[in-house]
């Protein structure tokens, strides 16, 4: 990630950083690589979203997509509270 001064590089590094972090069961770790893809892809599209509240994905497809794996990840890591209060359930023998 930080060999290089690449913006779209580090971005794509970071959200590949997030998937990791995300199949080794490390949510918070993943939202917080997946925060820093959403914030370098912002840049590389160079549009304010919050101007324009018409843009598509074509517009801004790095920033569109980080941001849906974002709310994924936070929606998932919100349910995983209740997840471990099931799965306690059955005292881990299934």
């Amino acid at each position: 990630f930080e060999g290089t001064k690449n913006q779209k590089k580090k971005m794509r590094a970071a959200l590949n950083i997030a998937v990791y972090y995300e199949m080794k069961d490390s949510l918070a770790k993943a939202e917080e690589w997946a925060e820093k893809a959403q914030q370098l892809a912002k840049k590389i599209d160079k549009k304010n979203i919050t101007d324009s509240p018409q843009a598509t994905i074509d517009d801004v497809p790095n920033y569109y997509l980080t941001t849906l794996y974002l709310a994924e990840l936070k929606e998932r890591n919100a349910q995983l509270p209740k997840l471990k209060l099931q799965m306690s359930r059955f005292n881990d023998d299934f």
